[in-house]
C-alpha cells in the first residue's frame, strides 16, 4: 500500500513537473511581441545603414589617392626632365592602368595641370594640381555632382573639405578644397552647343561644326558633344537635337 501512494505521488510530481515546462516553453509570441521586435530592428537599421553607406564611400574615394598621388608626384619628375608635364599617363615611369572601378586622367595644359581620378561606385571626383599648374599649384580638389546629398556629404564633412568653390572644372559638379587656399579661378563655362559663342543654341552652331570639320576653325575639347575626340558629323546631330527641342542627349 505505501509502495502504491510513493508511485501515485512520483506519478503526479511528474505530470506537475511536465506541465509547468509546457507552460514555460510551449507558447508563441504574441502578435505585439513580434511588432516590437521588428520596430527595434527597423530602428537600428535605420540607425546603422546611413552610417555604413557613408562609410562605404570614404573608403572608395580614400582608395583614389594612392595612385593620384604617384601619377602627380611622377609627373613632376617627368617635368624636371623635359620641361613639360606629361601628355598621358604611357609617357611616365608610373604604372597606373585603370581597372573596372578605377580610373585616371592627366591634363598638360599649363593653365590647368593635373590628375584627375574616377571611380566607378562615386559621383564624386578627386583632382591633384601640379606645383607648377598656372592655377590651384599643388591643390588637392574633390567634386561632387551638384544634386546628391551623399557626394555633397562625402567631400565636405568626410574629407574635411576646407572651403567650396562653386561649380569647377567638370560641369554639374562641386567644387571642395580638400588641401590648398583655392587660389585661382576656373575656365569659363561653355554652353553645350553653342559653338560659335553667341550665348544661344541654333543653326548657326551647326554651321560653324560644319565649318570647323571642313578644317577652318579649330575643334576644342568642349566643342566634342559626344566625347569622342574629335568634331564630325555626329556631333552636329547633336546640336541639331538641342536645337530641336530633344534634349542633350549625347553623352
Amino acid at each position: 500500500m505505501q509502495k502504491e501512494n510513493v508511485n501515485e505521488c512520483c506519478a503526479k510530481c511528474s505530470l506537475k513537473s511536465s506541465n509547468h515546462w509546457r507552460g514555460s516553453f510551449g507558447h508563441g509570441f504574441t502578435l505585439i511581441e513580434l511588432l516590437v521586435v521588428v520596430l527595434i530592428i527597423g530602428i537600428l537599421a535605420a540607425i546603422a545603414l546611413p552610417q555604413y553607406q557613408k562609410a562605404v564611400l570614404k573608403s572608395r574615394f580614400s582608395s583614389l589617392i594612392p595612385t593620384t598621388k604617384a601619377l602627380r608626384d611622377g609627373n613632376e619628375i617627368f617635368y624636371m626632365t623635359n620641361g613639360r608635364y606629361a601628355r598621358n599617363v604611357s609617357e611616365m615611369d608610373v604604372v597606373a592602368e585603370d581597372s573596372e572601378e578605377m580610373s585616371f586622367e592627366i591634363s598638360d595644359d599649363p593653365e590647368y595641370a593635373y590628375v584627375i581620378s574616377y571611380h566607378e561606385g562615386l559621383n564624386n571626383n578627386l583632382i591633384m594640381y601640379q606645383k607648377h599648374s598656372e592655377k590651384f599649384a599643388g591643390e588637392t580638389h574633390c567634386e561632387a555632382l551638384q544634386d546628391d546629398e551623399n557626394a555633397n556629404w562625402l567631400c565636405e564633412k568626410g574629407m574635411n573639405a576646407t572651403q567650396t568653390l562653386g561649380e569647377g572644372l567638370t560641369p554639374g559638379y562641386i567644387t571642395y578644397v580638400l588641401e590648398g587656399e583655392g587660389t585661382g579661378e576656373f575656365p569659363p563655362k561653355h554652353l553645350r552647343g553653342d559653338i560659335n559663342q553667341d550665348g544661344r543654341v541654333d543653326s548657326s552652331d551647326t554651321n560653324a561644326m560644319v565649318n570647323i570639320m571642313l578644317g577652318k576653325g579649330t575643334c576644342e575639347d568642349w566643342m566634342d558633344m559626344n566625347g569622342d575626340g574629335k568634331c564630325d558629323v555626329t556631333d552636329t546631330n547633336c546640336i541639331t537635337n538641342i536645337i530641336l527641342g530633344k534634349g542633350d542627349t549625347c553623352l
